[in-house]
């Protein structure tokens, strides 16, 4: 529809925009660095135009009607052109200086010396985290077609732009004190490097989950490898500017009150002890059974294998809602399904279920496990009004 938004369209005009904004600089910083020499240029060509005009024959036609020798005129020529150039050179000299004094005096020439830490701050905006937003529009295409040939040109596609975007981060991870600050408004915000780094995570792990269908190329698993070995070693950022584990700022505090919550919602789903999952593929809706729910440090999780649909579906789009019905009474429970990659979550879950052991293990590199984030839970009956937890 011509009313409809296309976040997608307006992210590539502003890519587009930013691309000929960083051109247009590089082209004027050329320009500056190079003025010395363009000055050169436009000195000499003054001093040819001279040369062409007075070594003319209406200049010598001149000069003899004062001075009858040809070869006297020339070299008082010659003398007065060396003259005019060294005075011409001092007089731009002079005026560059006195141009290159305001400017600092003005803090101007202050700026131009940031210019490179500014571009990388651009960078990160217009390189890095677009380029995370392309892989995750990538990704649920992925999903969406069944075409193997499409299927390839995504996941290539997803590895170049993440490869692209972290390599601009990897300048401002190693020089955290230079561009990253949660007090300093022209700096980048701590929060956005860490969740920068969260979603650099899930694509990553995307890769390497899809990389069976591709491990005929060699190159493609080399720079898969080469990712996960740059982002296995980034760690969030406090608010002093330490680096700490990704995982140390998942442990949240949650009320008793929360806690007994929750519980309320974990026990409904035990005793019933089969509900039923919807997600969302593309535009058609997805359902199964499930059976698995738990309290993990204060969260509501849930359990899968990583090589089921259900999975690259919470992935691509992590809504998902579930019910269930026991004595009378039925459960809906809507929110955001997101990735725990902690082993300790993982563990949890399979102790509180002893009967997967069987089929997983928290370290097999295919058993996932999901909380509720915004969860809101509603308990039905045609006996009492709907009672609605948040959590």
């Amino acid at each position: 529809m011509n009313g409809d938004f296309d976040p997608n369209g307006h992210k590539n005009l502003e890519l587009f925009r930013y691309y000929l904004n960083r051109d247009l600089q590089k082209i004027d910083s050329s320009i500056q660095d190079n003025r010395g020499e363009l000055k050169g240029y436009f000195i000499a060509s003054l001093v040819d135009i001279l040369v062409v005009f007075l070594f003319s024959e209406n200049w010598i036609d001149f000069g003899k009607k004062w001075i009858d020798e040809e070869i006297l005129i020339k070299l008082i020529t010659i003398v007065v052109l060396i003259v005019l150039f060294i005075g011409i050179s001092w007089i731009s000299n002079k005026i560059l200086q006195y141009w290159h004094l305001k400017r600092k005096e003005s803090g101007r020439e202050e700026y131009i010396v940031d210019e490179a830490k500014q571009r990388t701050i651009d960078g990160f905006d217009n390189i890095a985290c677009d380029g995370l937003l392309i892989c995750e529009s990538y990704m649920e295409r992925y999903g969406l077609t069944e075409k193997p040939y499409v299927k390839e040109f995504y996941f290539y596609e997803i590895i170049h732009h993440l490869t692209k975007s972290t390599d601009l981060f990897e300048e401002i991870y190693g020089h955290i004190d230079l561009y990253v600050s949660s007090k300093k408004i022209e700096l980048i915000d701590t929060y956005r490097v860490n969740n920068y780094i969260d979603f650099t995570k899930k694509i990553n792990d995307f890769l390497r989950s899809e990389m069976k269908e591709f491990t005929k190329d060699d190159e493609v698993k080399r720079d898969i490898d080469n990712l996960d070995a740059v982002v296995a070693k980034w760690k969030h950022i406090d608010g002093l500017g330490n680096k700490i584990e990704c995982n140390e700022s998942k442990s949240v505090s949650v009320s008793e009150e929360g806690v007994h919550i929750m519980e309320e919602v974990e026990k409904f789903l035990k005793e019933a002890e089969t509900y039923y999952l919807a997600t969302v593929e593309g535009d058609q809706p997805r359902v199964r059974p499930f059976g698995t729910a738990h309290i993990f440090e204060g969260k509501l999780y849930i359990q899968t294998s990583k090589k089921k649909d259900v999975s690259k579906q919470l992935h691509a789009n992590p809504k998902a809602e579930l019910c269930a019905f026991k004595g009378g009474e039925w459960i809906r429970v809507a929110g955001e399904l997101v990735e725990d990659d902690r082993a300790e979550a993982r563990q949890s879950m399979l102790d509180a279920y002893p009967e997967l052991k069987k089929m997983y293990a928290a370290d097999d590199g295919n058993t996932e496990v999901f909380y509720f984030k915004n969860g809101v839970a509603t308990i039905s009956s045609f006996t009492h009004e709907p009672k609605v937890i948040k959590f």
